[in-house]
């Protein structure tokens, strides 16, 4: 690949840089894209795994007809592509999405990888502009005139989320989104990073003395008590260890009372179908602990450049044999990914502690949102009302109806 982006044919340097940008709006024009799109994710400094042309290829094929505004020929992509001189230099890639409620429901303008139904969504994270570092201005300077023009994308609703503080779209945060009519600039919570530059012992360092007791007593122990560590060489060993992982994470939420992300059909043939298109490339990574044959812990997560990004797991964690065996897993990953020159590990975004404390840095989220005053959202903004009406006079009448119930008992039983 990057043989291939060194041939790459470039403008002299004499040559005035002249920047173009077109909208893709179907298949058949974005299938073609897909060398120069590989092209400049292998050199963009934040690219992520939700901007490969794997990742966005398969995404769509299995949730865009679903959520996708379709027009016959227009499929609702609104992949924005700047060329300068007439080489790709930058990607947006964003849809339109329909509502779901209404005919007349809002067009919002979203990220690929967002605005699923909570139930299957893949809670895609770092999304950004992909871009070639020397045109990182020019193309967000042509893509903010371009998106907040109405004619040119038709949405009512500009909705990007999550975007992590270091993405280039950040600048938009203070010229864009910053007290104009119907802007949203919301902070969302962090990421936590674990910083792997100096190797395993390194972020070891970088760690509390009590944090890096409770690590190195936990990679030596699982390994003194007979834990077997393996990462997926081949599609078989992948396979069995997806399978693997979709049963110990559904077991740990119905036991809560939940579905678990693998119900949706559409989020597990997602994975499924990632991790045999990214494996051969080395950039879909799936790891397991073993004691005594059973499998107690699993973790599967992709890789962009030097950036490992943790995206399920699943443990056993009634297991007496090994203590915190998901903890466990991803010290030994860390520790494996490091050796081969990965640079940087994402626990991403959530409230689980221990990602807090097997971190070394946070980087903040947030979200950018505009509403247009059109139609469509003045009927939105008339539903959500009457919505809002209706379900406020349904608990007023529950409320009041067992609180009557509760007087005739109380009388009843007094005499």
């Amino acid at each position: 690949m990057i043989d291939a982006v060194k041939a790459r044919p470039l403008p002299k340097e004499s040559t005035k840089a002249e920047y173009s940008l077109e909208i893709v709006r179907n298949e058949a024009q974005w299938t073609p894209l897909e060398q120069e799109w590989r092209e400049v994710y292998a050199f963009c400094p934040t690219a992520s795994p939700p901007l490969g042309w794997e990742w966005t290829r398969t995404w769509w094929s299995l949730f865009g007809e679903l959520y996708a505004v379709r027009n016959g020929e227009d499929e609702g992509l609104r992949l924005h592509v700047i060329r300068k001189n007439g080489l790709l230099v930058g990607v947006l890639p964003l849809y339109l999405r329909r509502s779901q409620n209404s005919p007349f429901g809002s067009r919002r303008l979203c990220f690929l990888s967002t605005g699923e139904a909570e139930f299957e969504e893949v809670c895609a994270e770092n999304l950004d502009l992909l871009y070639l570092p020397e045109d990182r201005d020019a193309c967000l300077n042509l893509l903010r005139d371009a998106l907040l023009q109405p004619a040119v994308n038709e949405w009512d609703e500009l909705h990007l989320s999550p975007i992590s503080i270091n993405s280039a779209l950040s600048q938009w945060r203070t010229d864009v989104f910053e007290g104009g009519l119907g802007a949203k600039n919301s902070e969302l919570g962090p990421s936590f990073l674990v910083n792997l530059e100096e190797g395993f012992e390194g972020y070891l360092a970088l760690l509390s003395s009590n944090s890096r007791g409770l690590a190195r007593k936990r990679t030596r122990g699982a390994i003194r008590d007979g834990a077997s560590f393996q990462v997926a060489e081949t599609q078989q060993e992948a396979n069995e260890m997806f399978e693997q992982l979709i049963a110990l994470h559904q077991a740990r939420w119905v036991d809560e009372g939940k579905p678990g992300c693998f119900s949706a059909p559409r989020f597990t043939e997602f994975h499924r179908l990632l991790i045999s298109r990214l494996l051969g490339r080395k950039e879909a990574i799936i790891a397991r602990m073993v004691v005594e044959n059973e499998t107690v812990s699993v973790m599967l997560g992709y890789i962009a450049g030097k950036k490992f990004d943790s995206y399920v797991a699943g443990a056993k964690f009634d297991d007496e044999r090994i203590k915190s065996p998901g903890i466990t897993l991803h010290l030994l990953l860390k520790e494996r990914l490091s050796a081969q020159g990965i640079a940087s590990y994402d626990h991403m975004s959530g409230t689980m502690r221990y990602k807090q404390q097997y971190s070394t840095s946070e980087a903040g989220n947030f979200s950018l949102e505009l509403t247009r005053p059109t139609f469509r959202t003045n009927v939105g903004l008339v539903s959500n009302v009457a919505k809002r009406a209706a379900l406020k006079g349904r608990d007023l009448f529950r409320q009041r109806f067992s609180t009557q119930n509760v007087g005739d008992k109380t009388f009843s039983e007094s005499k």
